[in-house]
């Protein structure tokens, strides 16, 4: 995409969704940009960008589900939209593409929805659900490890790489709805504005977002499973991992668990 001129925009969109997005009247820059449909999703931490989840109907009535972030400049819609095109050549299951914008009020990103729900919210439900399946447990670690590997042989790198932003959808694998056959868990990574490519310490990134999963994930299914998630990783890596990265994993990750203790004592005692 070329650059906007001072005063006039510049809208792509994946031809696909031309049909959705023009009878919402999201056509081009301009539209998106003063959009005011959808519900915002507001927290701390979105200076200078907003989030928008958008529920739209295609011209024959099916449902849609899609994201907008907005962004007061063009610089992070611009890397978001690369990094999301990176992710998705290294393998990794990711957001659509539906379209991205820039231009004098800034940027934007327009993407798809993923099925299934974050891993740190469905953990619990799937450790009783397949609690006496090891198999299962033993296809998550694969799973796992196979999008963090992939993600990594890339040469790329999340900054927040933990199991909020790591989508899970159960299904039947040998049934007409399954991605990929013979396994039951589609996993996805979300949050393409936090994705980068390290110029320098790869090993040490590597081992960050390794033992930010590790620290976010439930420790009995950590000591059960984590031999089986660097297993996979190190097929997709096309190496083993040094001794020193492993131990710099278990340190990160004991870290974060005793940061984690201490947020949580002192929310607790914070309260009346």
């Amino acid at each position: 995409m070329s650059g906007p001129s001072a005063s006039v925009g510049r809208a792509d969109f994946v031809p696909a969704f031309g049909p959705l997005l023009e009878r919402a009247g999201l056509a081009n820059y301009e539209s998106v940009m003063a959009c005011r449909q959808g519900l915002r999703l507001d927290k701390p931490g979105l200076a200078g960008r907003e989030r928008i989840r958008l529920r739209l109907d295609w011209p024959d009535g099916g449902p849609a589900e899609l994201y907008l972030k907005r962004y007061k400049t063009n610089g992070p819609a611009i890397r978001e939209w690369s990094a999301l095109a990176e992710v998705r050549r290294a393998g990794v299951a990711t957001m659509e593409p539906v379209g991205m914008g820039v231009g004098p009020a800034g940027g934007f990103v327009i993407v798809t929805a993923v099925p299934g729900e974050a891993l740190s919210r469905c953990m619990g439900n799937l450790l009783e659900r397949f609690s006496q399946d090891a198999g299962a447990m033993a296809e998550l670690a694969d799973g796992l490890g196979m999008l963090a590997g992939r993600l990594q042989a890339a040469g790329l790198a999340h900054r927040d790489f933990y199991t909020a932003h790591i989508f899970c959808d159960v299904c039947d694998p040998t049934g007409p709805a399954a991605k990929t056959p013979d396994r039951r868990f589609n996993l996805y990574l979300i949050d393409m504005a936090r994705v980068f490519r390290p110029r320098w310490r790869k090993w040490r990134w590597r081992a960050k977002d390794l033992a930010g999963l590790k620290q976010s994930l439930d420790s009995a299914w950590v000591h059960r499973h984590w031999s089986g998630v660097i297993a996979a990783y190190e097929r997709q890596l096309g190496r083993r991992l040094p001794l020193w990265v492993c131990w710099l994993i278990d340190i990160r990750s004991w870290a974060g668990h005793r940061r984690a203790i201490r947020r949580l004592a002192a929310s607790q005692a914070s309260r009346p």
